[in-house]
């Protein structure tokens, strides 16, 4: 297992953590047995008001994508191989409801290990497009937070919400050839994310991928680690680390550590 070697961290403004299980320190271990991780710490851009037209949502994404796509390739000079960015970092969290997200979902191409879809210059979908472009040109794994749409045909064995289908806090991972290597949906809604996310039905989910660098990450988001999630990753027995974007909605770290503290 590669070591994990630096964790750089880019532009200032919110919280986000990204951990790596690693089994020894990186003294002495030469390339390519080691890698660079690198974090975003980004406010999203948001609209002022949850009215937004698909337009306008669509224009607020492609702001944030903008946002990433400059900070992978500052990321990709400092030698890092990955970019990891926080939980929902192509929208925020301008919702209220579940009617709110629909201006913000996005429809994912389906993803498997003998066939990955190309991303960048592709995809019908400008976000999607932008997305693995700016992975693809600065050469840098990319992992983003979006909303997703799966309709209620894709998983016809479960019970759909609603008619529409189901709306995830989704983590994507982008290759740096601009490949959608994997996707997560979160299991653990915190708080009043309930009210305009779904928890997959078959949840928790247990993820995995393989990087062109050497490494396997396994993969959720934020209030996934006070479940049985983080546990049930970390003792299978598949060597990797951990990759968990977290979008802190506190004024301070220490608010949100003393927040989540037990008992509390």
């Amino acid at each position: 297992m590669a070591c994990f070697r630096a964790l750089l961290s880019l532009a200032v403004a919110s919280v986000v953590v990204a951990a790596c299980v690693a089994p020894a320190a990186c003294a002495g271990v030469a390339a390519p047995d080691f890698y660079t991780g690198a974090v975003l710490e980004m406010v999203p851009a948001r609209a002022n008001t949850v009215n937004v037209t698909v337009t306008q949502a669509t224009a607020i994404m492609l702001a944030n994508v903008k946002t990433i796509a400059s900070n992978a390739v500052a990321a990709k000079a400092q030698g890092a191989d990955i970019l990891v960015t926080p939980e929902m970092s192509l929208t925020g969290f301008p919702y209220t409801n579940h009617a709110s997200v629909r201006p913000y979902l996005l429809s994912l191409p389906a993803t498997a290990q003998s066939q990955s879809p190309q991303l960048c210059g592709v995809s019908s979908n400008l976000v999607l497009s932008a997305l693995g472009c700016a992975a693809k040109t600065s050469g840098i794994t990319l992992v983003a937070g979006l909303a997703e749409h799966v309709p209620c045909s894709a998983h016809a064995n479960y019970t759909c919400p609603r008619a529409s289908g189901w709306q995830f806090n989704t983590q994507i991972v982008v290759s740096s050839s601009g490949v959608l290597l994997s996707v997560y949906h979160k299991s653990h809604l915190f708080e009043g994310e309930k009210q305009y996310f779904d928890t997959p039905p078959w949840a928790p989910e247990i993820r995995f991928f393989d990087t062109d660098f050497g490494v396997r990450f396994g993969q959720f988001i934020c209030f996934d680690v006070r479940g049985c999630k983080l546990a049930a990753v970390v003792v299978l027995p598949v060597p990797h680390c951990e990759c968990a974007p977290h979008a802190y909605l506190f004024s301070s770290f220490s608010e949100h550590r003393k927040s989540t503290r037990p008992g509390n």
